[in-house]
This record gives structure tokens, sequence and C-alpha cells, in this order.
């Protein structure tokens, strides 16, 4: 899982977007309208698989394929199959894997073909059919990569990301600091890398670069310092008018923009601890432009609601 772009320099990195399964929101996430209940069921469905009821999981999680857009169908009705696995029924996981992988062109063969929670299923035909139109799936959206770029791109999304999973595992203000300084030296060689391939390639389409590709873009850009974002912030404003996947991350990048200069945000997508080089202090939202209308900003990009974001995080909110 892809770590939280959307916290201020020297403050530890909280999950921003809890995943279970494969669903993530966060820069995957899209800005087409989904029902006014969706992320209320979304966080009914997290909470019901947490505690372990399957069943129940996976009657939210069919509810959320209702809701969602087409391009969050994919993975919900993905997950809903793993919970009707989970809890024995075949024909309910079949209905929504076929849902998932038909309708929705669900593509990840590695996760399709790993998970330990579908095993129950493949026993049966339906399931080498099914995997054999993922593997089809795969090859449609990837037949525009640019492999040159993908491959240049992916393995830095793969360096940023290492350091800030490792602080999860951190209990120590000495230890925290010291994968601070590893991070921010890492960070600095990927600013050198993806500025250079802006200056050079433009932002492109996420259909030629991938969505980790994608992904290692914006992080990188996120986690750099201000000036680094004032320079490209135009780019990124241009290219998420192509790509709906990009709008959560321009919030975050908006929001970020906003705290650089000592503003309030507007979408309530950055945090920090209360008392920083604390473990286990609390954490806390910068301040919010508008609280009464955060939650319809945080809608309109593609963000769960404010609340189920401090919920999943541990955030001290209102």
């Amino acid at each position: 899982m892809k770590k939280n772009p959307s916290i201020l320099p020297n403050t530890c990195i909280k999950k921003y977007f809890f995943t279970l399964i494969v669903f993530a929101i966060g820069l995957q996430t899209n800005a087409q309208k989904v029902h006014k209940d969706y992320f209320a069921v979304q966080e009914k469905a997290w909470s019901q698989q947490r505690n372990k009821e399957y069943c129940n999981a996976a009657d939210a999680y069919s509810m959320m394929a209702k809701y969602g857009s087409e391009l969050t169908l994919p993975d919900d009705a993905f997950n809903a199959a793993c919970c009707f696995a989970k809890c024995a029924k075949v024909d309910e996981a079949f209905k929504y894997l076929t849902l998932a992988v038909k309708k929705g062109k669900y593509h990840d063969v590695e996760n399709f073909t790993s998970r330990t929670d579908l095993d129950t299923l493949k026993k049966y035909p339906q399931w080498n059919s099914l995997v054999g139109i993922v593997k089809k799936n795969k090859i449609n959206v990837s037949k525009d990569y640019k492999m040159e770029w993908v491959n240049f791109l992916v393995p830095i999304l793969e360096t940023d990301q290492k350091f800030r999973v490792a602080l999860d595992t951190v209990k120590t203000a000495e230890g925290n600091k010291y994968i601070w300084k590893l991070m921010n030296t890492q960070d600095s060689i990927n600013q050198i890398l993806v500025s250079d391939f802006i200056d050079k390639n433009g932002w492109p389409e996420t259909k030629f670069i991938s969505a980790d590709g994608r992904d290692a873009l914006f992080y990188v850009i996120q986690h750099g310092d201000s000036e680094l974002r004032n320079k490209y912030i135009k780019i990124i404003k241009k290219a998420s008018k192509r790509d709906v996947s990009m709008a959560p991350g321009l919030a975050l990048m908006v929001d970020r923009m906003l705290c650089d200069e000592g503003k309030p945000q507007k979408y309530g997508s950055q945090f920090t601890q209360y008392a920083k080089g604390l473990s286990d202090a609390p954490f806390v939202f910068f301040p919010i432009k508008n609280k009464r209308k955060v939650n319809t900003y945080r809608r309109k990009m593609g963000l769960e609601p404010i609340e189920a974001m401090a919920k999943a995080n541990e955030i001290v909110y209102p």
C-alpha cells in the first residue's frame, strides 16, 4: 500500500487511506459522481472486515459496487467477491468476481491469482476462465505503455515509499529521526530524477506511464519543497483535467501549498503530530478554512468524508 503524501515535513506518517483487500482510495480514487451514501457504506465495509464479519462486509461491498462509479467498480466488486468467498457463498463470490473482471475490466493479475481468500474458488472451472480474462484486461491496459518511461518511474515510486513504510515500525524518537534522514536523502535524489523527466517529457497521460508511474511523479513532487511544488502545480492542474484519477492528489497538493504559505487548507488533507518526535503523540489537522463545507469540497475531489479519514488515522477531530 502506498503511504500518505499528505503530511508536512518533520511529522510521523500514518495511514491516510486505510486499505482492505485491494481497494485503496487515494490517487486511485476517481472524481466521478458517486452516491451520497457511498463513503458511509465504505466505512461499514472496512469496519466489518476488520472484525472478520465477512458476510456482512460482502453485502456492504456489493452495495458499494452499486453506489460507486465505473472507476470504483472493479475494486468494489472484487472486494465483495473476496468476502463472499470467505463466508463460503461461492455463487455470490463468482457473481461479483465476474462483475469485476468483465464489466469493471479488473486487470491486476498478480493480486487476482495470489489472493488466499479466493482459494475456495480455484477448483471451479469458472476460475481459469476468469484468470484468462484478467490477463487479457492487463494486456489491453498496458498496450499503450512506453516501457522506457514505466521502467524509469516505477523504481522511483518504490524508493519513495520504502522509508515511509519503515516509519510504521519505528517506536522511538531516535529511530524516527534516523529514518527521516535516510528518507530526505532519497527524496533529494528522486526530485532530481523526476524534475529532469518532467522537464523533458511533460506530464504524460497515465495510459503511457501506468498508475504507478503517475504516482511516482506526484509523490516525489508532493514530498519535495515548496519551490518544487510551485514549479509544477500548473502542469499538475492541466494534467488533472484529462485524468480524473488525479483529482484527490491535486486536492492534497493544493492543501500542502496553502500550508506552505501558512494559510488554512481547503480540503482537510494535511495533518501532523501535536508533539513532534513522540511516536505516541496525537495527530491533529492543520487549520481548515471552512469546516462546514469541507466535506462538500472533498466529495467533489473524490475524497471520503473528513470524519472517516480522521477515524482511520486516529486524528483528533473536530
